[in-house]
């Protein structure tokens, strides 16, 4: 399938994985805590980091040095500064 290139459309030039953020808010920010929610969060959290590291691979493999290049530049999950 033809792809237009890489792209990095608004929250993209900030951060890799901004979906994955919204995640991470909506299971780790909430009013109480109980064993069971912080058992699922914690894997889930633990489920995703290796998703991203599955889904990092792919992108690497598809767009070559350019997916590289962004993710030397750009954080991926958190949007605090950007990288050297």
């Amino acid at each position: 399938m033809p792809h237009d290139g890489f792209r990095t459309p608004l929250l993209y030039k900030h951060m890799r994985h901004p979906i994955y953020l919204g995640f991470f808010l909506a299971m780790w920010c909430t009013t109480t805590m109980s064993t069971g929610h912080l058992l699922f969060a914690g894997l889930m959290t633990f489920y995703t980091f290796i998703g991203i590291a599955y889904e990092e691979r792919d992108l690497i493999a598809h767009f070559g040095q350019t997916y590289h290049d962004y993710m030397a530049k750009v954080p991926a999950i958190f949007p605090i500064g950007k990288r050297k």
